[in-house]
């Protein structure tokens, strides 16, 4: 069966709430900070060095405790990565007992991720298009319950799948490691 392109609702992500929030998006900002940029820079030539020679598409980012910085490196490199302008890179907050990447970007009325994984959406309900081509994002804006259940469903592997096929470049999880406390 063919796969079936539906438009994606567009988000406008605030640069006032980016600054706050240390997430590299317009050129001021690059032009501010040239030393993160620069490192920025250098991390996605690595990482994509390593998704081509090991023929990966996807790259998890995760952290021992909350607050290391995750999701801003995630948002700095899906960023770096898209305005390169040759691959479309897939933001997916999957950190969805603490999401974060949704108010990084100052974003509100987006339906989440755990809908689609719950079975309550399709892809392109939850998959939204940002105001930077080639950057796509989905995510939660409040915790979501069953989060480890959702993440170890068929409905997890089936989002990965339409997104490889629809968008087949790069994407980025921002990921919750699981807790070892019991």
């Amino acid at each position: 069966a063919a796969l079936r392109l539906v438009p994606l609702q567009t988000v406008e992500i605030s640069a006032a709430t980016c600054e706050q929030n240390r997430v590299l998006l317009t050129d001021q900002h690059l032009r501010e900070y040239p030393q993160a940029a620069a490192a920025y820079r250098l991390l996605r030539g690595k990482v994509q060095q390593d998704l081509r020679r090991n023929k990966w598409f996807s790259l998890a980012v995760s952290s021992p405790t909350p607050d290391d910085g995750k999701t801003t490196t995630v948002l700095n490199l899906a960023l770096s990565i898209a305005r390169e302008k040759q691959r479309t890179v897939c933001v997916l907050d999957l950190d969805m007992r603490n999401p974060t990447v949704f108010r990084y970007l100052g974003l509100g009325d987006v339906r989440s991720v755990g809908e689609y994984l719950a079975g309550d959406a399709r892809p392109e309900d939850v998959l939204v298009q940002s105001s930077i081509p080639n950057l796509i994002l989905a995510g939660a804006s409040s915790p979501v319950d069953g989060a480890s259940e959702m993440l170890a469903s068929h409905r997890f592997e089936e989002l990965i799948g339409y997104l490889h096929l629809r968008w087949p470049d790069v994407i980025v999880l921002d990921i919750e490691m699981p807790r070892m406390d019991g």
